[in-house]
């Protein structure tokens, strides 16, 4: 099997219809076909034999690893679950072996993130459109890629993932907040792959990648359920990335230098939009600063712009005209320009081009929380990021 061949296999299986109410079965499905993918590819795409068994065997181990840390989950004993997915896709250093991804502006131009709610009569400033408040974790549901009552900041990269996301309610009366990086920041990469990851110089590391992505690609079978097994393996993921920049961020280094979130393509791919993988790009980050006294993280408050939320029932009633023009989908090159002609696209230009942005006031120390200076004495640079006035004094301690 060459890349091409493979590449059109991945892309179709990707993301994974339930085909039973066994969990553990069709997980076991999956990867019976991955592998034998796998297995079923060019000799001469491995630079020997090898490296080819290396690979296979690494991807078999991976695969056993999954399926045990479902088990054991499913059997009641979560802390065994955590610990054995902890083993498996995580380096020496506490990294995450699956991929990092930097977000920030291009050369070219902004990078734009949006964000959707329901209108309940509360949403009256683009503070609302933020994380669920620190002090507010009663009302946290569970997501794909969530911790269990802790604030995250999902977002979509267009208004129809989004409203695909949200499980298509009433589009008019939904409120949108766009969100323009201004401070690069890093996540692992749990996206569907495109074409370019499979040329010969990525496509070992996207094998072994591809374990934990199909891991995380399951469509839910019980939308209504209040369990739903197709999130355990994500929901560690997260649980694990916490936990590990916790401790990173007590003695090492910043949140900049730190990957503290995931970037994963949506499963709710749908044949009647043409809206494809491009169109269904999610984040997830976990709150940095999780105290309660400080309602919104301050780290990741200094990572985005967000614009005032706005409505399309209520924009459309500005517009001369009776709306946007419904055009006719094209062909693929020309689709972008066409979803520009839709309600989706139309809110998405609105945001960008009609909307003020804003930026809460804060500021970051990047650096460890604690900072040792030698007995003889010495020196350390903090490097402090901040959007408003800010002084620094230096008290006597009271154990002293």
């Amino acid at each position: 099997m060459n890349k091409e061949e493979f590449f059109d296999k991945i892309n179709q299986m990707l993301p994974i219809e339930r085909i039973s109410d066994n969990f553990l079965e069709d997980v076991d499905n999956a990867y019976k076909y991955y592998l034998a993918d796998v297995e079923s590819l060019d000799v001469d795409l491995f630079e020997n034999t090898s490296v080819r068994n290396e690979i296979i065997q690494d991807i078999k181990d991976k695969i056993k690893a999954i399926k045990s840390v479902l088990k054991k989950y499913l059997e009641g004993c979560h802390s065994d679950a955590y610990v054995l997915l902890k083993d498996s896709i995580t380096n020496t250093d506490g990294a995450l072996d699956i991929g990092v991804i930097t977000i920030g502006k291009t050369e070219i131009t902004d990078q734009y993130y949006y964000r959707a709610r329901i209108n309940d009569g509360t949403i009256k400033s683009y503070a609302d459109m933020f994380h669920i408040p620190n002090n507010k974790r009663e009302i946290i549901k569970t997501e794909r890629f969530s911790a269990l009552g802790y604030p995250c900041l999902y977002l979509g990269n267009s208004v129809y993932d989004c409203w695909e996301e949200m499980g298509r309610p009433s589009f008019d009366e939904l409120y949108f907040s766009g969100y323009k990086v201004v401070e690069e920041f890093k996540v692992y990469d749990l996206r569907k792959p495109t074409k370019e990851d499979y040329e010969t110089e990525k496509l070992l590391d996207l094998l072994k990648r591809l374990v934990c992505v199909i891991a995380c690609q399951f469509k839910v079978l019980h939308r209504d359920g209040h369990f739903k097994p197709e999130y355990i393996i994500p929901q560690l993921v997260l649980e694990l990335i916490i936990s590990s920049n916790r401790k990173k961020k007590e003695t090492e280094c910043g949140p900049y230098s730190l990957a503290w979130g995931v970037a994963y393509t949506s499963t709710h791919l749908a044949d009647d939009f043409p809206y494809k993988e491009d169109y269904l790009e999610n984040i997830a980050i976990p709150v940095i600063n999780s105290d309660i006294e400080q309602k919104y993280c301050n780290v990741l408050m200094s990572l985005f712009e967000v614009s005032d939320p706005i409505c399309y029932s209520y924009e459309e009633l500005k517009e001369i005209h009776s709306g946007p023009f419904w055009g006719t989908i094209g062909e693929e090159n020309t689709l972008r320009e066409t979803y520009y002609e839709t309600k989706l696209g139309f809110v998405e230009k609105r945001i960008k081009e009609n909307t003020k942005f804003n930026q809460s006031p804060y500021i970051v120390i990047d650096g460890p929380k604690q900072i040792f200076l030698p007995a003889e004495g010495g020196s350390a640079q903090i490097i402090v990021k901040s959007n408003a006035d800010w002084s620094l004094k230096a008290e006597d301690n009271p154990e002293d």
